[in-house]
């Protein structure tokens, strides 16, 4: 029954790991090139996620079609994530986030969040108001302001951000990120170039190692912990595996098919 309830938590972690994924993996503070993008609406990424060999989770990214966001053309990001059902018969999480960005991926616009872990359930929402600087953040009810930093990106939306740099060796990457609590920058490195295999095939990619140092919730705890990330090394630079190692254990997380 130990085992039982260390796997459920761990699942659990992982889940929540996959949350503040793009706010481990930060970005160039150049602008995005506004003519052209390597992703485009309707594009859907599936991912399983394993921990000791055990397929723990599912998730997808998502983007939906152009919006309108306040009077003015935004993308619609969408991450969802949820236990298998097996592991959801026990210890059910599921999470759900939405992003809105300029239509020139220049700086983020609203972020929303819902989780649901077994009896309990949250509610986050952020709304950049360029205006002041200021995003004004709720959880549940609970209200905050947090100063902004030019061209701050949500941490759902930093990873589309970082899908529009050219990558190379020895890179290092920065850019701001706001989550509910603060306006941070940020840092990951490209490593090197491999083939690795991943879902069932073959993949020509790029390792990116973000820095933990300043991630809050699961790695803070674990000054060991480390994030892996593998994207193609071609112009979508979509994410094909990811690893990482905390206390908790090591999980992976493979992409599986692509809408």
């Amino acid at each position: 029954m130990k085992f039982a309830q260390r796997f459920l938590r761990t699942t659990a972690v992982f889940l929540l790991i996959l949350g503040s994924l793009t706010l481990s993996v930060s970005t160039h503070s150049a602008a995005a090139d506004t003519t052209s993008f390597p992703f485009a609406p309707g594009e859907k990424l599936h991912y399983e996620v394993s921990w000791l060999g055990i397929k723990a989770a599912e998730t997808t990214l998502q983007i939906l079609p152009m919006t309108m966001l306040d009077n003015e053309t935004a993308w619609h990001f969408v991450m969802t994530a949820q236990t298998t059902p097996l592991v959801a018969a026990i210890y059910p999480v599921y999470l759900r986030i939405d992003s809105w960005t300029e239509a020139d991926m220049t700086r983020g616009l609203r972020y929303t969040e819902f989780k649901r872990k077994r009896f309990e359930t949250k509610n986050v929402s952020i709304t950049f108001d360029w205006e002041t600087n200021t995003a004004h953040t709720v959880k549940n009810e609970k209200k905050r302001q947090v100063q902004l930093k030019p061209g701050a990106f949500d941490p759902l939306s930093v990873f589309y951000f970082f899908r529009t740099q050219t990558l190379r060796e020895g890179l290092e990457l920065t850019t701001h990120v706001a989550d509910r609590k603060r306006c941070l920058q940020g840092f990951a490195h490209v490593r090197s170039r491999q083939t690795i295999k991943s879902g069932g095939r073959e993949w020509d990619t790029w390792l990116v190692e973000p820095d933990l140092r300043r991630v809050k919730h699961v790695f803070e705890k674990h000054p060991d912990a480390r994030l892996q990330i593998w994207v193609t090394a071609d112009e979508r630079r979509i994410p094909v595996m990811l690893k990482s190692k905390v206390a908790v254990g090591s999980f992976t997380a493979q992409l599986v098919k692509i809408d």
